[in-house]
């Protein structure tokens, strides 16, 4: 039995497909770092001024379940808006 012809044209398109696309995402340049930049978040999110522990404390623990239409919901909603 004979495969159609368009089955026999899909076909033949997904396997051209992936030899077209490779090529051209290993011919793309990697983006270059910013170093300097990077330095500075990382102090900033790991030092002594850093909020980020609290942020996450209050975010995922201190408001409890937040299923829509709760009261736990109202709560991180509150929070949210005043914090962040």
């Amino acid at each position: 039995m004979r495969p159609s012809p368009l089955r026999a044209a899909l076909l033949g398109a997904a396997l051209a497909l992936p030899a077209a696309v490779a090529p051209a995402a290993s011919a793309q340049a990697p983006e270059p770092v910013d170093t300097a930049a990077v330095r500075i978040l990382r102090a900033e999110g790991m030092g002594a001024r850093s909020q980020v522990m609290e942020t996450l404390w209050w975010i995922t623990e201190a408001n409890g379940p937040r299923l829509t239409g709760s009261a736990g919901l109202d709560r991180a909603v509150a929070w949210a808006t005043r914090h962040l």
